[in-house]
């Protein structure tokens, strides 16, 4: 009687979260170079359009994060690790249709990291990545293509750049 007892808060929990009505971001961290999963780092969470919400998760041991975000929010959510330059997407939950907000939403994202080179502009990192938004299409997020499209030759010139200061430095594969 008292293993039941002892599994009804568990089981509780888990019929909790399955029920909930928002967004669970959830992915794994790699060094990009090597390609190995990173097991210190965080991914942090700002509301663009009210920075008084700020949510930050540590990565588990096998690199692995999972948070969950409300609706309504523009989130700038920043993927980082010790002396890596990070990556950052945005999230906008905005304009989500009430009836596709049962039971919520799963989004994967993983994130890769890289190690900064002296000598190559890392500017770009500034700047978001990619930008998801609600599709009502087919209800889901999807990333904005268009935008991802725009920063694809910047994206792809810092990797160049990164990689040719890698083999000069001798660090390439």
């Amino acid at each position: 009687m008292r293993k039941i007892f002892s599994l009804l808060p568990a089981i509780l929990l888990a019929l909790i979260a399955v029920g909930q009505d928002d967004i669970e971001v959830f992915g794994v961290m790699k060094d990009m170079d090597s390609g190995k999963t990173l097991v210190e780092g965080t991914v942090k969470v700002v509301d663009m359009l009210d920075t008084t919400f700020i949510l930050t998760r540590a990565l588990d041991s096998g690199g692995k994060y999972a948070l969950r975000v409300p609706y309504d929010r523009k989130l700038l959510i920043h993927f980082d690790s010790p002396g890596m330059m990070g990556k950052q997407i945005v999230l906008d939950t905005r304009g989500v249709p009430k009836g596709d907000r049962e039971g919520g939403h799963g989004m994967n994202v993983n994130a890769t990291c890289i190690m900064p080179m002296l000598g190559v502009d890392y500017q770009l990192v500034e700047h978001p990545f990619a930008i998801a938004r609600f599709d009502a299409t087919n209800g889901s997020f999807a990333w904005d293509m268009r935008y991802v499209e725009e920063q694809k030759a910047a994206q792809l010139k810092l990797l160049e750049e990164h990689r040719a200061k890698r083999k000069e430095l001798g660090l390439a594969k």
